[in-house]
């Protein structure tokens, strides 16, 4: 679970909980106490990786953030941007992400297992 590691673990489950899951669910998830980095900065997703014992181009990162997630293309992740109606609008951002992040493909979360899939 790469939620961005600015919570302590207890939180992180808390806010887990409201989605029916718990950290117990995941071989690793990101907090506070235990990362070095947050999101956007390439050492967070490098540093999951290295937990979770794999090349960064072995790993696929989704998420709604076009700035925080899709900066995990810069480690050779590939990247799903989802498009469901609570994804975030970074349009406006200075730093128009367009231009520094890439993504490997975007739509709603029931396209994400047909990309995994098909790659």
């Amino acid at each position: 679970m790469a939620t961005n590691a600015i919570y302590p673990l207890a939180a992180v489950n808390v806010r887990l909980g409201w989605a029916g899951l718990s950290v117990d669910d995941f071989d690793a998830v990101s907090d506070i106490e235990s990362s070095s980095w947050v999101k956007p900065d390439p050492g967070y997703f490098q540093q999951i990786a290295r937990r979770l014992e794999v090349a960064p181009e072995d790993c696929l990162m989704v998420g709604n953030d076009p700035f925080h997630d899709l900066a995990a293309s810069q480690t050779g992740m590939k990247t799903f941007l989802t498009t469901e109606a609570n994804a975030v609008d970074y349009s406006a951002h200075p730093d128009n992400y367009e231009d520094t992040f890439q993504f490997d493909a975007s739509g709603p979360l029931a396209d994400v297992v047909p990309f995994i899939d098909r790659t």
